[in-house]
């Protein structure tokens, strides 16, 4: 046996099969591995800040291992089976809309105390997360802000929870003030930047902050461009999760002329869709109009608006159930103060009556929004 000629084409063998690996190989180029280092240092970071803003798998989140939280509430009303339900959901963006007049902001004072305290809103909707509320307004002064809120607390017979609502309720009157949150390009501005270190500081959680009226906040292309307007629902998002208690945030807005001459959905908010589209809850404040009579009480064919009396119409609900429209009437012994009207079917609303009468020819006797 040819012990040495074995062990040489063993050896030979084993050569040829490097060599064919080393063949297959790439040469040895430190640029190329700098570059391959390269880009996988960038899918090595970019997955990093995706896990940051909160990527994972449903597995690693356990979501089909654990029951699904219920909503938050804000408020609650009974569904149609008697059980309470989320009315106005909690740590959302959420808007009400409105006509100037209608008393969409003695709703919001009404709101603010009853948030403070636990009291029912509007006698209807129960407080499900009461604690400190921050009223921010641009409209209204000082002097206002107090009759008005002395206001709901004496008509709503709240004094036996004054004390909540002294510690608990925070107002802002930025009358008179550069209160907007964005520029031109969209950036965020000081006044949004100092608003949200400040509450972060104030309180230790936070129910509700309400914003009235949107105009005085809205960056200077927010009601035309729907880029503009979406980049400040951002801003409005981060409030409700950057503050203590993942606070609602209720932005109060005026009506757009086309809505109060039809129906009042989700377009009836003036200027950009994309605030709308952004807020997770609308809810619209409609005004009411009824058949204009002679003195013989036949009819004459036009319509006019019923004076103190406004329709509580939610038209967007994302995260809970959209409830029956509430009737209410403004109480003016007591500065316009709320209060629904039982027993009495809801009416139509103004804006859903017009569509109706537009199309038939109808006139309304006195259609006029100046007062947007």
């Amino acid at each position: 046996m040819d012990l040495d000629g074995n062990a040489h084409d063993m050896a030979e063998t084993r050569a040829s099969a490097v060599a064919a690996r080393l063949a297959d190989c790439e040469p040895f180029d430190p640029k190329a591995d700098a570059a391959r280092d390269a880009a996988k240092g960038d899918q090595d970071r970019a997955v990093s800040q995706l896990r940051e803003w909160g990527l994972k798998s449903v597995e690693t989140a356990g979501w089909l291992d654990n029951p699904a939280p219920p909503v938050r509430a804000l408020l609650t009303a009974n569904d149609a089976q008697g059980y309470p339900s989320a009315f106005m959901p909690a740590g959302v963006v959420a808007l009400l809309v409105a006509p100037g007049g209608t008393g969409k902001t003695q709703a919001l004072m009404q709101l603010a105390v009853a948030v403070s305290c636990g009291r029912p809103w509007l006698g209807t909707y129960s407080v499900a997360n009461p604690g400190p509320v921050c009223l921010i307004v641009g409209e209204e002064g000082d002097e206002g802000l107090h009759r008005r809120i002395r206001g709901a607390v004496d008509a709503g017979s709240a004094w036996d929870l004054a004390a909540q609502v002294k510690v608990n309720l925070f107002t802002l009157s930025m009358r008179g003030r550069d209160a907007c949150w964005t520029d031109e390009d969209g950036k965020e501005r000081a006044p949004f930047t100092a608003l949200l270190a400040g509450l972060k500081a104030l309180v230790e959680r936070w129910s509700l902050v309400i914003l009235d009226p949107a105009s005085r906040f809205l960056g200077p292309e927010c009601e035309i461009d729907n880029a503009a307007a979406t980049r400040w629902i951002e801003l409005a998002e981060r409030l409700t999760i950057e503050l203590p208690g993942n606070p609602t945030v209720l932005v109060a807005h005026h009506t757009n002329k086309s809505a109060l001459a039809g129906a009042t959905d989700q377009g009836a908010a003036r200027g950009s869709s994309a605030l709308t589209d952004g807020a997770r809850w609308q809810a619209n404040l409609d005004r009411i109009t009824e058949v204009e009579k002679h003195a013989n009480g036949k009819p004459t064919g036009k319509r006019l608006f019923v004076p103190n009396e406004v329709i509580l119409h939610v038209v967007k609900a994302n995260d809970c159930p959209i409830f029956p429209d509430l009737h209410l009437r403004r109480d003016l012994k007591h500065g316009g103060f709320l209060v629904p009207i039982p027993n009495k079917p809801v009416p139509e609303s103004a804006a859903t009556t017009s569509v109706r009468d537009r199309a038939a020819g109808v006139p309304v006797a006195n259609d006029d929004y100046d007062d947007l």
